[in-house]
């Protein structure tokens, strides 16, 4: 093994030294005169020039008012909407508010309006409400919109009363602070030390230790936290139990991830890599009053998916999840606290379960029942169980998805969820209502687009957020049945008409079986002329869908805007095998990675340029990054007639390296072999650039380097740009992305497509 890896990397130091020569001596020149940069940085600032405030709303007295922010981002303003008499107020008089806080800054805030943008309520009764300003702490009482600042906390009050960073969990791809969990009398901080768990007071900081075997790599808390970040651990209701994960890592391969900030040191991390050793979890349940801990039969599967779900009301059963490595088995448990047997809730089976570990739980009030997205026919959907695991109706069913259950207004027993039911226009996401009985089943929005929902506490009313690629946002404020009572705010778009803006083009074109329809968007320069022949640049994810459907499209519709106005025709399309259009379109890469997906895009290739002789399908270029980047170097292997320049970001190119995400994927797609791109680097005729963070450990360098040694083997040259010290998502962390990464990526298609 270690003869192995003394070539592989003295053969990649010889490929860093040739390949970055290569990329900084064709990235050194002025790609784009002074002008054309200006247009492009003019159209990345798109988002800026679309005024809207997008910060939620407040349900005041158990929903019979409303707040929400009204003004623009820079003069924000909070309205009330009393709804028995239907007046619409403003909350505060911003002009007084402001004056004071003006008095105690001594000078004027930054915002225009309200000089903050959040706040809290000091208590549950709403009279009064908390703001910072330039990390200052104000209180106003409503009623007399007296304002009262705050006494100045001392770092050492803050660290007794807060929660506290405890450690870092080394989760690949997906690094993350742990943090405290306050116990539910808030006396006592769940806190981490040295690989056990600890317990904080909150009075006076002083620690309690319950665990005692920890070591490194066999430690309490888990690396794999939940889906909303660092929960590691759950208090039973009373506060006298805490549920712990522990995990063995003492098998689990480790990659050196070299820091080039401290003359070469090296850190060796935990890399569960696909088809190898993986963390090893287990469950227990510890109780702090008597020391006493006890460990939660998970059952004999060696790498075992868990994941704890939280506490039924009366602490009567600890709740978790369980799922097989190939992802084709997800159960619901319940554990005895005391004995630590285990019982089977629910178990469903699968060829391959789709949608993420939580399968959409949703737990009611009364600790006997729980809403599920269960996929029977082909087709997610919601079900209602109780927690002996009798299935008691299904709510919904038909020939379209269920997206997610927003919320569940128990006291009037419906469901608001989102969802997709026009088969016409497969990715627009409306809101829908069904009540608990499975009766009264109702679509509740009708406009074309995207559509997001905050419901009030009774479900009596919703505010809806909505709007599509031609369509600006607005936020309507509508009954539970969907009757339409007023518009609160549309954003103001003015500003486009200085860049000369028009929607992006939809199209819809024919998969490469020439049946199943696949939905794109496609982006002409503003000063389009069809007379002309313009080189095309295709961005691309190829796992999953990436469109953009809303108005503002996210980064990636920023970005390809701007790069239409350099004289590009750009696009994206959704090829087969994403979800939210049912089973059997998700099921086309179902054991079949990497034989689809770029059939499909040149298929849309021809098509579109078929319809669109403005098109020159002769100088084509494709971009992506992680799973977008192994097919935007996969676009050039396999299909080298039809894409002729690529950039892949941190490429995930040999499978074989790839780190096991915890959903499956791709260990159940099949022939990873078949889906690398190693056997496929003779047939490399275009440019490639290729770029990767050094730490990267959700892709790790070593898939980069092993296509490098084969490019090199086969006489192929590459371009090679890397980060030093970036993670998979320090690379596109917001300020390096724009500021450089993607003017690299743009100078290279600039330089070699020659728009």
């Amino acid at each position: 093994m270690a003869r192995v890896t003394r070539v592989t990397l003295t053969s990649a130091a010889s490929i860093f030294v040739l390949c970055v020569v290569t990329t900084s001596t064709a990235l050194s020149q002025e790609i784009l005169t002074p002008e054309r940069k200006a247009l492009y940085e003019k159209w990345m600032g798109f988002p800026s020039l679309v005024k809207f405030w997008s910060e939620p709303t407040t349900w005041i007295a158990g929903g019979a008012r409303v707040w929400y922010w009204a003004g623009f981002p820079d003069h924000p303003e909070l309205h009330e909407l009393d709804f028995r008499t239907n007046r619409v107020r403003p909350v505060l008089n911003a002009t007084r508010v402001r004056a004071a806080v003006v008095s105690r800054l001594g000078h004027e805030p930054a915002l225009a309006g309200l000089p903050f943008r959040a706040f809290t309520f000091a208590d549950t009764t709403e009279t009064r409400m908390r703001f910072s300003v330039e990390e200052r702490d104000f209180e106003l009482r409503l009623a007399t919109q007296d304002l009262t600042e705050l006494p100045a906390r001392t770092d050492a009050s803050r660290r007794l009363s807060e929660p506290q960073r405890t450690r870092r969990a080394d989760v690949p791809g997906w690094p993350m602070d742990l943090f405290e969990l306050p116990s539910p009398d808030r006396l006592w901080f769940a806190h981490l030390k040295d690989h056990n768990v600890w317990l904080r007071s909150t009075r006076d900081g002083h620690l309690v230790q319950l665990t005692m075997d920890g070591v490194p790599d066999y430690e309490w808390a888990a690396d794999e936290a939940d889906e909303e970040g660092g929960r590691w651990a759950w208090w039973s209701p009373d506060g006298k139990r805490l549920a712990v994960r522990k995990e063995d890592n003492r098998q689990v391969q480790k990659m050196p991830i070299l820091d080039y900030d401290s003359a070469g040191s090296v850190h060796w991390a935990r890399y569960a890599r696909l088809g190898g050793r993986r963390p090893q979890p287990e469950l227990w349940v510890l109780n702090p009053s008597t020391l006493k801990h006890t460990r939660i039969d998970i059952g004999p599967e060696p790498d075992q998916l868990i994941r704890m779900m939280g506490w039924r009301p009366d602490g009567s059963e600890l709740l978790y999840l369980r799922a097989n490595r190939l992802w084709t088995t997800w159960e619901l448990l319940a554990a005895n606290p005391t004995s630590g047997a285990s019982r089977i809730v629910l178990s469903e089976s699968h060829d391959y379960l789709r949608g993420g570990f939580n399968q959409g739980l949703r737990f009611l009030t009364d600790g006997e029942r729980f809403l599920r997205l269960s996929d029977w026919d082909g087709w997610a959907h919601i079900a209602l169980y109780d927690l002996r695991g009798r299935l008691l109706r299904r709510l919904t069913t038909g020939n379209w998805e269920v997206l997610q259950i927003v919320a569940v207004a128990e006291t009037s027993g419906w469901v608001y969820f989102r969802g997709r039911d026009d088969p016409t226009r497969p990715y627009d996401t409306h809101l829908y209502r069904v009540r608990l009985d499975g009766s009264g089943f109702a679509r509740l929005t009708q406009a074309r687009g995207q559509h997001q929902l905050s419901v009030s506490p009774s479900g009596d009313h919703f505010i809806d957020r909505h709007s599509d690629l031609a369509r600006p946002w607005q936020v309507d404020l509508r009954r539970g049945d969907g009757t339409y009572l007023r518009t609160l705010a549309v954003a103001d778009t003015t500003g486009l008409g200085e860049l000369g803006w028009s929607p992006p083009e939809t199209f819809v074109v024919k998969a490469d079986d020439g049946i199943t329809d696949l939905h794109g968007i496609l982006w002409k320069p503003a000063n389009f002329d069809p007379s002309r022949k313009y080189p095309v640049i295709e961005i691309n994810y190829a796992r999953g869908s990436m469109v953009p459907r809303p108005f503002t499209q996210g980064g990636a519709g920023v970005w390809v805007q701007a790069m239409a106005q350099l004289g590009f025709i750009t696009f994206m399309v959704d090829g087969r095998g994403t979800e939210g259009r049912g089973r059997q379109f998700a099921a086309w890469t179902f054991g079949n990675l990497g034989r689809y997906e770029i059939p499909d895009r040149v298929a849309t290739l021809r098509q579109l340029g078929a319809q669109r002789p403005y098109m020159d399908l002769k100088r084509v270029g494709i971009y992506g990054y992680s799973w977008g980047g192994h097919f935007a170097m996969r676009a050039l292997l396999q299909a080298p007639d039809a894409y002729h320049v690529g950039v892949a970001g941190a490429p995930d190119t040999d499978l074989r390296w790839f780190t096991y995400q915890g959903d499956g994927y791709p260990e159940y797609r099949g022939d990873n072999d078949y889906a690398s791109n190693l056997w496929l680097a003779d047939r490399l005729q275009g440019k490639l650039l290729i770029f990767h963070g050094t730490s990267d450990l959700q892709v790790p360098l070593n898939v980069t380097m092993h296509m490098l040694n084969e490019f090199i083997r086969l006489g192929k040259r590459v371009d090679l740009m890397l980060f030093p010290g970036k993670t998979h998502d320090g690379v596109t962390e917001p300020r390096l992305y724009n500021r450089y990464v993607l003017p690299m990526v743009r100078d290279y298609f600039v330089e070699h497509l020659r728009p």
